[in-house]
């Protein structure tokens, strides 16, 4: 289709971070940017799925790449609430 994605491993990898099977969009969210180069919206998504794992560094380093893109606006939000989060826990 016109204008459509032809990053399948993107989509599969959202499609699995929605119902919750983070490990498994990491997995696809690596093909894709192999197959398919540094994307914000990949960066941003894969450490979404890191930060429901519980893996806080990882999570940051991928969204603050999305965030310094200057691609991605929600990563930029994003990225505050976490540090936001971690100084209230200090």
């Amino acid at each position: 289709f016109i204008g459509e994605s032809n990053d399948i491993p993107f989509m599969i990898g959202a499609v699995l971070h929605n119902i919750g099977a983070f490990q498994e969009a990491i997995i696809l969210f690596n093909y894709s940017l192999q197959m398919h180069g540094m994307d914000a919206s990949t960066l941003y998504n894969m450490g979404m799925s890191y930060l429901y794992l519980g893996d806080t560094k990882q999570a940051l380093e991928l969204i603050g790449k999305a965030a310094d893109s200057g691609q991605f606006p929600k990563a930029v939000e994003t990225r505050e609430k976490i540090l936001a989060q971690l100084n209230q826990a200090e």
